[in-house]
Parts: C-alpha cells; sequence; structure tokens
C-alpha cells in the first residue's frame, strides 16, 4: 500500500477554492504522480492553478493532457480556451471554444 492519503485530490480542491494555490499544486501533482497519472481532472485542475498563477503555458500543456483522458470535459475545453485567450493563441482558442459549444 502506499501511504498518499486516498483525498489528496480533494484537498487540492479545497486549498484551490480558499485560494492557497502552491498548496492545491502539491496536491494535484501528488495525485499524478503517487496515485493515478491518468487523473484527468487531476491533470484539469493542475491546468487552472497554472491559469491563476498567470502561468498559462504550462496550464495549456496540463489542460491538454487532460482533454486526451476526457476530451469532451466542458469545464477543461472552457479553461484550455480561456488559457490559449491569455497567450494571445486566438486561432487555438477559436477552436477550442467551437468545442466546448
Amino acid at each position: 500500500t502506499n501511504n498518499f492519503p486516498e483525498d489528496l485530490f480533494e484537498q487540492g480542491i479545497q486549498h484551490f477554492e480558499e485560494g492557497n494555490i502552491s498548496e492545491a499544486i502539491l496536491c494535484f501533482e501528488s495525485t499524478l504522480r503517487n496515485i493515478d497519472p491518468e487523473h484527468a481532472d487531476a491533470w484539469r485542475m493542475l491546468g487552472r492553478c497554472h491559469t491563476e498563477n498567470d502561468e498559462d503555458s504550462k496550464a495549456i500543456v496540463c489542460m491538454m493532457r487532460s482533454i486526451e483522458r476526457d476530451p469532451y470535459s466542458p469545464e477543461t475545453l472552457l479553461a484550455l480556451g480561456v488559457a490559449y485567450v491569455n497567450e494571445l493563441d486566438h486561432e487555438r482558442a477559436v477552436e477550442t471554444l467551437k468545442s466546448w459549444v
């Protein structure tokens, strides 16, 4: 058995909602590294953390990994579209937001 808490992802969500982005990042990264590297929601939330930190290029990488695992997630498509807008990549933003709609 691993000695990582089962609710690591939920802890990350709580940190994110409380504005503790660096703590949230640690929870989501640990979830992906130690519990489930295919956790689409952890990839999405890690991407949202990077967006909060104005690190949109990192956010885009995480969102793409989430989309690969869950291609129809409206939350991820919207967040990815926003990250592309922030990066001034309007063509990709439009493509992504069309998928969202």
